[in-house]
Formats: C-alpha cells, structure tokens, sequence
C-alpha cells in the first residue's frame, strides 16, 4: 500500500517539475520573473504543500529559479531548449514562446490557432498584447482565428478513471475553455479601443470533435504542430480526489516546419496542407462561438 502511495506522489511531484519546467523554456515566465507562489501552485495542482516545496526544490538543483528575499521565487536561466542529438532540425523541435513573439513583430500579424483549450494561447499572446502596451512592438493588425472543441458535445476527454459517465472533468474543461477565451479575445479588442493597433480580429469556432493534436499557423508561413501525450493524474472537485485520463498540453512536443521558395520542399508542402486541413474545418464543420464581450 505505501508503495503505491509513493508512487502516486511521484507522479504528481514530477508532473509539477515536468510543467513549470516546460513553461519556463516557453517563455511564460521569463528570467529574472516571479513564479506562482506555492499557495497558487497547491491550487492548481491539487497537491499538498511538501509536494510543492519538493518540485521547487528539484527545479532549484536544476538551476533554473533561485528563492529572493522579498521578491519570492524567480527564474534564473532557461531549461536547454535546443533539438537532442540526432533530431533533425526540419521539422526541429521547439518551444512555442519564442515563435509566436517572433509572430508579433510583423506589420501584420495572423493567426490560426486549433487545440482542446485556450490556456497556452491565452498566455502566450496576452504576454504580446504586454509587449505592444510597453510600445516595444507595434504591429499594423491583428487577425485570429480560434478553433476549440463544441462545449455542448461528449468529450473524449477529460474523464474520470472508471466512471466515463461523470460530467465533472469536462464541466471543469469547459469553464477553463469558457474563461480563457473570453481572455484571450478582450486582451486583443482592448488593444483596438486603446488605439494601439488599428486593425484587430479576433473570430473563435467551436467543432464537434476531441482535438488530440494541436495546431498553430502563424503568419500563413509557418506551422507549429503537436500531440497531447495522455495521462492519468489525480484532481480535486468538491472536495473528493479523484483519477482522471486527461492530456498535457504543455508538455506537448511541438514540430516546426516554415514555407521557403521552394513550394515543393517538405516543410511548404507541410505549411501548406496544415492550412488548408484548418480552413476546411473553420469552414464547413465550425459553428460560431460566444467567448467575451
């Protein structure tokens, strides 16, 4: 019994590791920024406290944040995001942060974007709507296209281990779903009322379908594309602890491929079939969605 106990803290402990590790090298919390606190991280991990200090712990001996008094726990380096050996670099393995900052310095920015949630998305371009108040970038217009799962279908997943009928899971998904769009859309129209960017679009769809890949096309000359690995972790909902199957967005490799001048090279052959699989989705499967204001 107690092995099994053990190893059910291991897993969450390295599932804290695996995700914070991986939104650093994602640029989510740059270096020299404070992370969560560990009353935030119990909360959204559904941990307990030694768990927490455990997994900051482990992060600390990797050299990647560092305790400061009085500012809390910062980011100190970047985890090596460079391709393995071996792997070649097209399509290179790749963190999302820098290309879609990269994305944002265009005259004209556009985006179609395809996963289960808006969490990442909301992150990542909230962080740029930051950057474009600070007048450090100053793009011309902004179009988005974002596609998400139907709130109103049976979800694959996420769903509880041994009960696939219990609603609770994707009543969760949903809400996140709900509220990260709403985010997302409000952060890029303010820059329009704030006169910051001329021109801005934001357009969200829903599909009836489970997404188990993600998908972003950024500035119809690039493809960032990826699996969500499935997992089984324990979550708390009113008050009861429980397994579900769920998928790590975050942790997700993401496959980079950039059209060139060679429209029959791989990477344009791949850019190109990615946005015409989006388009035909966005046109004659999607239903128009309602996230913010």
């Amino acid at each position: 019994m107690s092995t099994e106990l053990d190893s059910g803290k291991d897993r969450k402990f390295q599932r804290i590791v695996d995700v914070l590790r991986m939104e650093i090298a994602d640029g989510k919390y740059p270096v020299g920024q404070r992370i969560p606190t560990q009353a935030d991280l119990r909360e959204r991990f559904q941990v307990s406290r030694a768990t927490v200090q455990h997994a900051l712990r482990a992060l600390e001996d990797e050299g990647l944040i560092a305790a400061r008094q009085g500012s809390g726990t910062v980011v100190v380096a970047r985890p090596d995001a460079r391709v393995p050996a071996g792997v070649e670099d097209d399509p290179g393995m790749v963190s999302l942060g820098p290309y879609m900052a990269k994305a944002f310095e265009a005259e004209h920015v556009t985006l179609d974007l395809f996963s289960l949630t808006a969490e990442s998305m909301d992150d990542h371009i909230r962080s740029q709507t930051l950057r474009i108040r600070d007048g450090l970038i100053r793009p011309r217009s902004i179009t988005v296209r974002l596609l998400l799962p139907s709130v109103d279908i049976d979800l694959a997943l996420p769903r509880t281990k041994g009960d696939p009928s219990d609603g609770r899971p994707k009543d969760r998904l949903r809400e996140m779903t709900r509220r990260h769009a709403a985010q997302l859309k409000n952060a890029l129209l303010e820059l329009r009322s704030l006169q910051l960017v001329p021109e801005v679009s934001v357009q969200i769809r829903t599909v009836p379908l489970t997404p188990l890949v993600k998908l972003y096309l950024l500035n119809e000359r690039e493809a960032l594309h990826g699996f969500y690995q499935l997992v089984e972790r324990p979550i708390v909902m009113d008050g009861e602890e429980f397994p579900i199957y769920d998928v790590l967005g975050v942790g997700a490799t993401l496959f980079r491929y950039q059209a060139d001048s060679d429209p029959a090279s791989r990477a344009s052959i791949f850019v190109t079939k990615a946005q015409q699989w989006f388009n035909s989705l966005w046109e004659y499967l999607a239903q128009d969605a309602t996230f913010g204001e």
